[in-house]
């Protein structure tokens, strides 16, 4: 008597029954390896040559750390502060296409045309730029034909003794980029450009500070252009990453002076009386004199790092460095709950930025913390706006 054959699915089937457990436990196995080939840089050549490649190199774990942010108009009524933050926002093979982690705080001034545009586009344009001057550094070096070759990794090995200095042309590239964009920029409008037909007080006076802080594996880089401030907290002590850039520095003064300024008092020391800052992104009138090259400070990261300050002025002008970090030290450390520590800071009356308690969502201490930054510089007599990120660097954070 002829049989029939059984279907494919009860074939499969019985297949899938007749697998013992080891078979189980190896093709699992054979998934999870798999699933960690997807975090390793691949050889460029997939030929037989790919034989004598080493191995994969494996991108190194840099975990988003827990952060918080918080603003706050203050007594102006209009906000032109903002912040910005981006985890992974780019993998440049700088840094071995290890995932970097970015923070900003954008303290705008005459509108809030230019801190907006910086939240939309200066993480892009500085990703493009760290990827570009790693490529653009190996063409010149003449191995980007063959990565792969012996030649190639030796003058790669040789190009991370300058990697600080790739960086520091990438930062201050993309904050020259960004300051294009900004130039020009009407405040009344919104166009680029001077066809707008907007009055010409509308068009030259909108500008922004930026203070930029990247998180790689091993490093904290931070780039400033402005009066916003970064401070790391590390085993207790205060440490400025940035330094403002106002008109009482001798050396910014200098450089103005050198360039045709002249810096006059009127509410303080400005250039030509009007502007109190040395260096922003836009202000298009003061171009010549208002620079927006960055500064840029690149810290090794230690098992004694605490937390990162990004703020703009309104509380760096009624608080030092080292009272912020504690007020942070003082929120991060306690035991209780985040709303409980949130309300016993607030001991005193503010009725321009009063709000209810219950309709914040407050997910974190070091959102509690960012909150009472913000708070406690308007108790000390802020009245410009406040914007603030606290980055808790602890690698493992309780």
């Amino acid at each position: 008597m002829k049989q029939i054959a059984p279907a494919p699915d009860l074939l499969s089937s019985i297949r899938r029954d007749m697998c013992s457990p080891e078979k189980c436990r190896e093709h699992r196995h054979r998934r999870i390896e798999m699933r960690r080939l997807k975090y390793h840089r691949q050889p460029y050549n997939a030929g037989p040559a790919a034989v004598e490649q080493p191995l994969p190199i494996p991108v190194v774990w840099n975990p988003m750390p827990e952060f918080g942010c918080f603003s706050i108009p203050g007594y102006f009524g209009t906000m032109v502060d903002t912040w910005f933050v981006k985890d992974n926002f780019c993998q440049p093979d700088l840094f071995g296409a290890s995932p970097l982690h970015f923070f900003a705080v954008y303290d705008g001034h005459g509108g809030s045309l230019v801190s907006n545009l910086c939240k939309e586009k200066m993480h892009i344009i500085m990703g493009e730029e760290l990827a570009r001057v790693y490529v653009s550094n190996n063409a010149a070096r003449g191995d980007g034909s063959n990565p792969s070759s012996s030649s190639a990794q030796e003058n790669q090995r040789q190009s991370k003794s300058g990697w600080e200095d790739l960086l520091r042309a990438g930062v201050e590239e993309s904050f020259q980029r960004m300051d294009q964009v900004a130039i020009g920029i009407c405040d009344k409008c919104g166009k680029a450009g001077y066809a707008c037909g907007c009055q010409p007080l509308h068009l030259g006076f909108v500008g922004s500070t930026a203070v930029v802080a990247l998180l790689t594996p091993d490093h904290t880089v931070v780039a400033n252009c402005g009066s916003s401030r970064a401070v790391l907290c590390s085993a207790g002590r205060a440490i400025p990453l940035s330094v403002d850039h106002k008109l009482g520095r001798p050396d910014e003064m200098e450089r103005i002076s050198a360039a045709g300024g002249k810096i006059l008092c009127n509410n303080g020391v400005r250039v030509y009386g009007i502007h109190n800052l040395s260096r922003s992104l836009g202000d298009s009138f003061l171009k010549k004199l208002i620079t927006s090259q960055p500064e840029t400070t690149i810290t090794k990261r230690v098992a004694e790092d605490e937390f990162l300050i990004l703020a703009s002025d309104g509380i760096w002008n009624v608080m030092s460095d080292d009272f912020a970090c504690q007020v942070v030290i003082s929120c991060l450390h306690r035991e209780d709950s985040p709303v409980t520590a949130l309300e016993d800071h607030y001991h005193w009356a503010d009725p321009v930025n009063s709000f209810n308690l219950d309709e914040i969502v407050l997910q974190s201490k070091t959102k509690v913390a960012a909150a009472v930054l913000c708070r406690m510089a308007i108790a000390r007599g802020s009245r410009d706006n406040i914007s603030a990120i606290v980055v808790d660097l602890r690698r493992n954070p309780t």
